[in-house]
C-alpha cells in the first residue's frame, strides 16, 4: 500500500483530533488500520511495518475488549508482525489467552511460560493449540490444575507419546471427566485398565479378555480361599441395607481402602465385583445373590448374570490381581497363591472357558436355577 499512513486514516477523523490524542478516538483509528490491514489481499513490507508502528503507538491506550477484538482478527494471520503478537500475547487478559490459543507464530519462550507456571486460565488456553509439541504436551501433562488436564485430554488434534500417556491415565484415576475423555480416543485396552470403572462395556469386555489371554498358562496360580473371609463378605454383600458392613468386609479382604471398596460395591454393572471376587477366589455360587440384587428384573437379565459367572469361574487370579492393581488407586494386599493339583488347558474365549481354578463348576442349568430361586 503506497500511501502513508496519514493518508490511510484521513477519512476516520481530520488531523486535528488525531493530533490532539483522545483516547476514543485512537481506539477508533487503531480499529480502522486493523480493518484495512485484515482486508489487503497483499501485504507489502512497507504496509507491515507501518501497521506495526501504529499499533505499538496506539497500544499503550487500548482497553481490554479493543485488545481482544484486534487478536480475534490478526492473530492467525502470517503476515502479522511479530511485535504486534508479542504485544497481545504479554498479560493475562482475554487477548492474551486467545493469541495463545490461536495465534500463528507466539514465541516459544512465552508458549512455555504459560505451560510451566502461568495462570490456569493461560495454560488451560495454550492446552487446546493443534501445533503443540511433544515437550509442551509433557510439561502441561505436569500441571497440577484438573482444568489443564482436561483440556489437553480433549485437544484432539495432537497425539500423545506412550509414557505421557500413562502419566495422564494415572492422574485421570481421580479425575472421573478426564478418566472419560481418555476413554472415548485411546484404543489401547491394556492402558486403560487402571480406568476400567469408567470405560463402557464393549471396552471392558475387551480389556477382560486380553488380560486373560494374557495370563493363559499352564499350571498357572490359584486364588486362595478364605473361608472366613469370603462368609463375612458374602453374609452381608447382597443386603441393601448392610452395604457399609459390605464395604468394610472388602476393603479388609483386598487390602485396599473403604473408598475403592465403595467404588467396587457402587460399580452397577457387576464385572469389578465379580473380578474382586475372582481375585478372593469365591465359588460361583456364593455371588450369584449379588449379581441377582444388581438388577434382578432388568433387560437380558439372565445372561447378564451367566456372563458375571463366568468371570468368576473363568478369570485368572493373575489376570485379576493385575487389573485390581492397576485400578485401585490405593493397591491390594500381596497373596501366597496356591498351585493347581491337575494341569488344564485353557481355550481363548472368555465366555466358555473351563475354569483354571479349583472351584466348583456350574452348568447353565444351574446358573438358571439359582437365578429364578430368588423369585
Amino acid at each position: 500500500m503506497s500511501v502513508s499512513l496519514r493518508q490511510e486514516i484521513g477519512s476516520v477523523a481530520p488531523e486535528r483530533h488525531f493530533a490532539s490524542g483522545a483516547q476514543d478516538l485512537k481506539i477508533v483509528l487503531l480499529r480502522s488500520l486493523t480493518d484495512l490491514f485484515v482486508t489487503e489481499q497483499c501485504r507489502s513490507p512497507e504496509h507491515i511495518e507501518r501497521y506495526a508502528n501504529s499499533f505499538l503507538r496506539l497500544a499503550p491506550v487500548l482497553d481490554a475488549q479493543t485488545r481482544l477484538w484486534i487478536a480475534t482478527r490478526i492473530a492467525n494471520i502470517p503476515d502479522t508482525p511479530q511485535t504486534v503478537i508479542d504485544a497481545l500475547a504479554t498479560g493475562c487478559d482475554d487477548a492474551a489467552v486467545y493469541v495463545l490459543a490461536h495465534g500463528y507464530k507466539v514465541p516459544s519462550n512465552r508458549l512455555y511460560a504459560a505451560a510451566a507456571w502461568q495462570s490456569v486460565t493461560l495454560a488451560t488456553a495454550l492446552a487446546g493449540r493443534s501445533d503443540l509439541d511433544a515437550e509442551l504436551i509433557r510439561v502441561l501433562a505436569e500441571r497440577p490444575e484438573r482444568e489443564i488436564l482436561r483440556a489437553l485430554v480433549a485437544n484432539t488434534q495432537i497425539n500423545f507419546e506412550k509414557a505421557t500417556l500413562q502419566h495422564l491415565v494415572r492422574r485421570a484415576r481421580s479425575d472421573l471427566d478426564t478418566a472419560r475423555l481418555l476413554a472415548s480416543r485411546v484404543k489401547d485396552s491394556e492402558l486403560l485398565a487402571p480406568l476400567f470403572m469408567v470405560l463402557d462395556a464393549d471396552q471392558r469386555r475387551l480389556a477382560l479378555l486380553n488380560l486373560r489371554r494374557k495370563h493363559l498358562v499352564a499350571n498357572q496360580a490359584l486364588a486362595p480361599n478364605d473361608k472366613e473371609q469370603l462368609e463375612a463378605i458374602f453374609a452381608v454383600a447382597a443386603d441393601a441395607q448392610r452395604r457399609a458392613d459390605y464395604v468394610d468386609a472388602l476393603a479388609l479382604a483386598i487390602g485396599c481402602s473403604k473408598h475403592d471398596a465403595q467404588s467396587i460395591a457402587e460399580d452397577a454393572s457387576g464385572e469389578v465385583q465379580a473380578i474382586a471376587f475372582a481375585w478372593l477366589g469365591a465359588l460361583p455360587e456364593q455371588c450369584i445373590p449379588v449379581f441377582n440384587a444388581l438388577n434382578p428384573d432388568g433387560p437380558g437379565a439372565f445372561d447378564r448374570l451367566e456372563y458375571l459367572v463366568d468371570i468368576v469361574r473363568q478369570f485368572p487370579f493373575a489376570a485379576a490381581d493385575e487389573l485390581l492393581r492397576k485400578m485401585l488407586t490405593s493397591g491390594v494386599k500381596e497373596r501366597e497363591t496356591v498351585q493347581p493339583q491337575v494341569q488344564q488347558t485353557a481355550r481363548p474365549t472368555l465366555e466358555r472357558q473351563p475354569s483354571s481354578n479349583q472351584r466348583a463348576p456350574m452348568s447353565a442349568a444351574g446358573v438358571a436355577q439359582a437365578a429364578m430361586s430368588r423369585k
